[in-house]
């Protein structure tokens, strides 16, 4: 059993996590191993999420006054809560793909950004192109009318380059033959 001290550290750390992060996946996790729980950490980290197991007592108290109370606020069972980075849609199709290959693991809600989502939402969430897939095609509309734009401002002088060298090429011909 868990001193006051440890208790209240875990509940300062679990406060500050939910106060900083910008969303949150709360899953069942009974049934992995202990393998299966540090390889899901490593492979989240990279991606700036953090994966925990809590407590749901600690949770609950961690969580009030946070965007994620109400999620917190009915907890049953072994829970785990995947702290989201910057990105969301790369880590939530990590999860999903560790949803699949590893049975035991559910995805039961989440929130990111103070929006709430079922599993189905979560999936939806994860389908949406990343930050910097959406600023490549931002980006790539601004760029197209500007490419276009140029390509006609460019038109008359290759063209009259063209022609020039055609008749360049008519009198070095006319010149050979006579």
């Amino acid at each position: 059993m868990k001193s006051r001290e440890q208790k209240e550290s875990i509940i300062a750390d679990l406060k500050e996590r939910f106060r900083e992060s910008p969303g949150a996946v709360l899953m069942g996790y009974q049934g992995l191993k202990v393998a299966q729980i540090r390889q899901m950490r490593r492979d989240l980290m990279p991606q700036g999420a953090k994966f925990t197991v809590i407590k749901n007592t600690l949770a609950r108290i961690a969580s009030k006054g946070t965007a994620f109370e109400k999620m917190m606020a009915n907890l049953e069972g072994p829970r785990a809560v995947t702290f989201l980075g910057k990105d969301p849609s790369p880590i939530l199709k990590l999860l999903l793909k560790m949803a699949k290959d590893m049975a035991a693991l559910t995805l039961i809600e989440g929130m990111i950004e103070g929006g709430a989502l079922d599993a189905a939402g979560i999936k939806t969430f994860s389908e949406l192109p990343s930050r910097d897939e959406m600023r490549s095609m931002i980006l790539g509309m601004f760029q197209a009318p500007m490419g276009k734009f140029l390509s006609v401002l460019a038109g008359p002088p290759r063209d009259m380059v063209g022609v020039l060298n055609a008749q360049a090429d008519k009198l070095e011909k006319g010149g050979a033959a006579a």
